[in-house]
């Protein structure tokens, strides 16, 4: 078994969901724009409340979204964007280690959904913890031997060892 949890891949499928987003963002933003037009154009005098009643509500409803989008979507995307971008770019760490427990319970690691190992290093026998990304299948064994490339305790590609 051989797993990359970081590579060139990844990247450029978030950099096409970046791509979506900004263009969601044009086309939203349009959107808001025509009907903030057209609440201006069609108002008259004897219905100059209801459409400025009507075009706050509706303007209120398609900023909600908006931002709705931005916190949810686009801040995370583009942290872990370049969360990612510096793990490809900078030294990695390489060792052969003995897996001794996966944790089940999730946790924050940069603003990335993470989920921990205890690993032991074959050579000098130090016991540490690794993060990796929540929402990738790894079938991992306690007990068996894998060498590992991290950066910053967060693993980037795990392979098994054949002993």
């Amino acid at each position: 078994m051989q797993k990359e949890l970081i590579g060139e891949n990844e990247l450029k499928a978030l950099k096409k969901k970046n791509t979506g987003l900004i263009v969601f963002f044009i086309a939203w933003t349009l959107l808001i724009a025509g009907w903030i037009t057209i609440v201006f154009l069609f108002q008259n005098r004897s219905t100059e409340y209801l459409w400025l009643y009507l075009g706050a509500a509706v303007l209120t409803i398609l900023l909600t979204i908006l931002l709705y989008v931005f916190t949810k979507m686009a801040r995370p995307l583009w942290a872990y964007m370049t969360f990612m971008s510096k793990c490809e770019h900078k030294d990695h760490q390489r060792n052969d280690v003995i897996l001794l427990e996966e944790q089940k319970d999730t946790i924050t690691y940069q603003g990335i959904l993470t989920k921990q190992l205890n690993v032991k290093e074959i050579d000098e026998g130090n016991t540490w913890t690794i993060s990796y990304q929540a929402d990738e299948k790894l079938d991992l064994k306690v007990g068996q031997a894998y060498q590992i490339e991290t950066y910053d305790d967060l693993l980037v590609a795990i392979k098994e060892e054949q002993r």
